[in-house]
């Protein structure tokens, strides 16, 4: 990837959302900048009014820096509600948790649930931004994954949490299972016929290797986690992805072989015809009428998110009657999809909280962040948000998604145009859409 220091911008940027009213809101104009100078620790999850410390060090040599100012900002911003062509973003707000002592240091509070990033800025340099997920304390017994979509080969890690009252007590050498949503049971670990307990508070943390029961790699799709307590079962939903598993690996260039029963699609255009009919005979894409594909006409968001879903391997959801947005109802073509891309957080209700649009164009800068999602890259798109990644607008790609675009740059997924922009909020075509999908592909 071009650079991978911090931000270019001038905040013409992100969120309508409202932040939480910790201290007055304020612009923070975040400056170009070669790198980072400040880190920030802190934890990652707090409860709603949880006095934490944010502690700010020189990124250079770990002194801690008096005077930062901490702002926070929400995790995630709203997508255009209709044709991107004519949409102007709002700008970024921002909320400032004050200031660090002469300790580096910052005692502070949040008094919202949400996903949030802190940054730090003193003397127009700043931090590298820092993922911080306030959540009210369940006073239940949770049993999750580290993450909701895990590239091939990734370890999976599965937690048992009693946040309740009574203590818990399960069978240590194999008390969970993997299963499919058929219910064919995929892995269970050998047991020791040991016993544990779990105290209120206390955790335990299991390690999957996504291996079967005769130690072979599984296959992409939906599992389910399972655990059997002495308060009842508990389960777990996730899914691996069956996109490209290694960046290094790029795919060959396709050819024009096989069948083309489109008559628009002849060849002339290298850069995307042989992509369109790869995906063709893999059954990811179809024809928009009959014969033709209309490679350079606009894709949905609903059409490209089941091409992304179709590659990953990642079956949609059979019609269970639930609205998953207000504007994609069960009678919708692309439901399933929808349904299951939201269960599994590759499109998110706080970024679509008017509905999802599935008919509206897609943009560039979606591409990016579904792709990222669906490859199981969200985490370490969050680590890089606010990069500065080179391009002479990159003022006009929201800090917060800013890792996104890095990420499949990084890939090779991605790239600009000639004139050095990347143009995140033009919409795609659906050749444009091809590549994207063939590039993340994993290639026999």
């Amino acid at each position: 990837m071009r650079k991978f220091p911090i931000i270019a911008a001038c905040l013409a940027l992100c969120l309508a959302m409202v932040l939480p009213a910790v201290a007055a809101a304020e612009p923070l104009k975040l400056q170009t900048r070669a790198a980072w100078t400040m880190e920030i620790t802190a934890p990652t999850e707090v409860k709603p009014n949880q006095k934490f410390t944010i502690k700010v060090t020189d990124a250079k040599d770990d002194t801690p820096v008096q005077g930062a100012t901490i702002y926070l900002m929400l995790r995630y911003q709203q997508f255009h509600p209709g044709p991107a062509e004519n949409y102007i973003r709002p700008g970024l707000t921002t909320t400032k948790l004050g200031v660090t002592d002469k300790n580096g240091e910052l005692k502070t509070s949040i008094p919202d649930e949400g996903m949030y990033f802190l940054v730090a800025e003193k003397d127009d340099v700043y931090s590298k931004f820092f993922p911080i997920t306030v959540a009210e304390f369940s006073g239940e017994i949770t049993f999750s994954a580290s993450k909701q979509v895990f590239n091939r080969g990734e370890k999976v890690f599965l937690t048992l949490k009693n946040d309740s009252d009574s203590d818990l007590t399960l069978n240590y050498g194999a008390p969970w299972e993997i299963t499919r949503p058929n219910g064919i049971k995929i892995y269970e670990p050998i047991s020791t016929q040991a016993l544990i307990t779990l105290e209120p508070g206390e955790e335990k943390t299991w390690t999957w290797d996504q291996k079967d029961q005769d130690g072979n790699q599984v296959k992409p799709g939906v599992y389910i986690a399972t655990i059997e307590t002495s308060a009842g079962s508990f389960t777990t939903k996730f899914c691996v992805s069956g996109l490209r598993a290694d960046k290094s690996k790029r795919n060959p260039e396709p050819s024009m072989e096989g069948k083309n029963p489109f008559r628009d699609v002849t060849g002339k255009a290298i850069w995307g015809d042989p992509h369109i009919l790869h995906l063709y005979r893999k059954g990811i894409l179809e024809g928009k009428n009959g014969d033709r594909f209309d490679p350079d006409g606009t894709l949905t968001r609903a059409e490209f998110l089941a091409m992304l879903m179709r590659a990953a391997g990642i079956e949609p959801e059979p019609n269970e009657g639930e609205d998953v947005f207000p504007d994609v109802s069960p009678n919708h073509w692309a439901y399933t999809y929808v349904y299951r891309a939201r269960e599994m957080g590759i499109l998110t209700p706080e970024e679509y909280p008017k509905g999802f649009g599935p008919d509206i164009p897609i943009t560039r800068l979606e591409m990016c962040v579904m792709t990222v999602r669906a490859l199981g890259l969200e985490d370490e798109a969050a680590e890089n948000a606010g990069i500065e990644l080179g391009f002479d607008d990159d003022d006009d790609i929201p800090l917060i998604y800013g890792g996104h675009v890095g990420v499949m740059v990084d890939w090779g997924v991605i790239t600009g145009y000639p004139d050095n922009t990347f143009r995140p909020n033009r919409t795609a075509t659906r050749r444009e859409a091809a590549v994207i999908i063939y590039r993340v592909m994993e290639e026999d």
